[in-house]
């Protein structure tokens, strides 16, 4: 009977801790700011996902873009796939290996949304449920695109500001202030009673603030 028992405790250990090594599994996809070698002209966090807007100096280069970061993403190492596609709209889910729709937090039935509008000021806008980090995965273009830079950020397209005063978001410190800088966060995992360490979905685990993309200055 003891020898039951303690199997059984050994059985639900090694069930919670599958568990949470898969709630603490890491998502992430190339960082577009990275990728197309510019900051984001615009970008935000809604309360499930990040967008961000890049534009480019002609049609054409948004095109090219547009197409060479879907085909990136839907590569087996990201394992991405078209559910909708609207010819400029794509709407992406992801295969078993990486989190699917049903298994998000957020509402929207997508994982990853492109929307290209080389018609209408040569951009791209990318939506990335916060479920999933923006890393630099090492991915880089044939060639280079011909991006436009923010207007802040002067011609090499790095991350800056036009103003001196501290931001209002982080204080100045230029830190995510849900998770302090550290990039990652304790959440509770669902039907269980543990706590798992996770990538912090106000930074994506970045660490840095949002706001002022960690400059500390808006």
């Amino acid at each position: 009977m003891k020898k039951f028992v303690a199997l059984c405790v050994l059985l639900a250990m090694l069930c919670a801790c599958a568990a949470t090594a898969l709630a603490a599994q890491e998502y992430c996809i190339p960082d577009p700011r990275i990728y197309f070698g510019v900051e984001a002209n615009e970008s935000g966090v809604k309360t499930d996902e990040q967008w961000m807007t890049i534009k480019f100096e002609t049609e054409a280069e948004c095109n090219r873009a547009f197409r060479e970061y879907a085909e990136l993403l839907m590569e087996d190492r990201f394992g991405f796939y078209v559910i909708t596609d609207d010819e400029d709209r794509l709407l992406l889910d992801c295969y078993d290996n990486i989190r699917k729709i049903e298994d998000l937090k957020s509402k929207v039935n997508y994982v990853v949304k492109l929307n290209n509008f080389s018609e209408y000021g040569a951009a791209i806008q990318i939506n990335v449920s916060l479920d999933v980090a923006l890393e630099d995965t090492g991915d880089r273009p044939e060639a280079a695109y011909n991006t436009v830079a923010p207007k802040n950020s002067g011609s090499s397209g790095s991350s800056g500001s036009s103003s001196d005063q501290d931001c209002s978001w982080c204080g100045g410190s230029g830190n995510c202030r849900n998770c302090g800088g550290s990039g990652r966060e304790y959440n509770w995992l669902s039907g269980t009673r543990e706590y798992v360490n996770q990538n912090c979905r106000d930074c994506s685990g970045t660490g840095r603030c949002f706001w002022c993309r960690g400059s500390g200055k808006q």
